[in-house]
């Protein structure tokens, strides 16, 4: 009790021998041995030492207009025209974009990134400047998502860039647009101009499209499907390697693992895990079946083979079936339809002889058929 009664009387003393002491307790007028300046302080700012004056100023900080804290849980309020030092921010409005320039066209509440893309309600826009962009980039074109290492893990990039037409259509001059590619370097020889570049394509998987300039109209499912596709048109295909050779063939179908996988011609459909594998060249080809193909017939044309290992051997001809097929009806087992065929009064048609191993010839004319000789 004596300690602090002795205390007080100290501090009490000071004050009343010392005038000046006494402000330091009402009204602080220096600081770290300084003097403050008289000039009070606006909202934001804070003290400043100032050499010209000799005293502590108020002054905004470097670096922006300054951040205050406003609303609950430690929120954080950038003003409008802040700029932070490590990653320049500039707001106009409720929208702010990092980078270096101020966000325009944008609406209310977006954040934008350098590169005209933006996040608002919960969606993330890309392309999103005042006109289309004048190429295609990955910066403009869609969402890549990298390793730590910077290598490519997935791509998901759409083009539209191209104004509409008279008629109010998308893509006027067609070029680089309407294109969708999803997967590790989906579409990845796509154009960035807009000058020849392909347009309403679509790839999703690894590599599928993957060379692709000016072709058009093309449909990939499965890693590496029309792999080598550069200017072609019209092919569809589903499935691992599907139409993997081709790269200037038009109106091709393939479906199934490796289904076409060789072929680099026209309008050939198949149909089934690997056929039409070995189809090269060859165009206007059908094939339905696990393994139905063209032995040895890489050329074929016209051909068609149809069942499981059906298989054609030379142009404009068509085959049922392998070996083990036994009987072929057509209708029904018990009400048989007439066979018919062009190519005068007798007709010549492939069959297997009684041994079941060897391929031989029957003739038919006028609607019979001759024993297989």
């Amino acid at each position: 009790m004596k300690n602090i009664s002795f205390a007080l009387a100290a501090l009490l003393t000071s004050a009343f021998l010392f005038p000046a002491n006494a402000q330091v307790f009402t009204n602080a007028t220096r600081l770290r041995g300084k003097n403050v300046c008289p000039t009070a302080p606006t909202n934001g700012q804070a003290l400043v030492w100032n050499s010209t004056t000799g005293c502590w100023a108020p002054a905004t900080p470097s670096g922006g207009s300054g951040a205050s804290p406003a609303g609950s849980d430690g929120d954080v309020q950038v003003k409008a025209g802040a700029a932070l030092a490590a990653a320049p921010m500039n707001c106009t409005g409720a929208s702010c974009k990092i980078g270096s320039t101020a966000p325009t066209g944008l609406p209310s509440g977006s954040l934008a990134m350098e590169g005209a893309s933006y996040m608002a309600s919960g969606k993330v826009f890309v392309n999103a400047s005042d006109t289309d962009p004048a190429d295609y980039t990955a910066a403009k074109s869609g969402i890549t998502v990298v390793n730590q290492a910077g290598d490519e893990v997935i791509r998901i990039w759409g083009t539209m860039p191209d104004a509409s037409d008279a008629g109010g259509l998308p893509c006027g001059t067609y070029f680089n647009c309407m294109n969708l590619y999803i997967g590790w370097h989906a579409g990845f020889g796509q154009p960035a101009n807009n000058t020849e570049a392909g347009y309403r394509n679509m790839g999703i998987g690894i590599q599928v499209l993957n060379a692709i300039t000016s072709g058009f109209d093309n449909f990939g499912i499965g890693t590496q499907a029309l792999y080598n596709l550069t200017e072609g048109s019209d092919n569809q295909a589903y499935g691992y390697q599907v139409l993997y050779s081709v790269t200037t063939g038009q109106r091709n179908t393939g479906n199934g693992n490796s289904a076409l996988k060789e072929a680099t011609g026209d309008s050939n459909t198949a149909m089934g895990a690997a056929a039409g594998q070995h189809v090269a060249a060859g165009s206007n080809n059908t094939f339905l079946g696990a393994d139905a193909d063209a032995s040895g017939c890489g050329s074929c044309q016209n051909s068609a083979g149809i069942g499981a290992n059906a298989s054609v051997t030379v142009s404009n001809r068509m085959v049922f079936g392998d070996s083990n097929v036994t009987d072929v009806f057509l209708g029904s087992e018990t009400a048989l339809a007439k066979v018919h065929a062009g190519g005068g009064t007798a007709t010549k048609l492939a069959c297997w002889k009684s041994d079941g191993k060897t391929l031989g010839w029957a003739t038919m004319t006028a609607g019979d058929i001759s024993a297989c000789n």
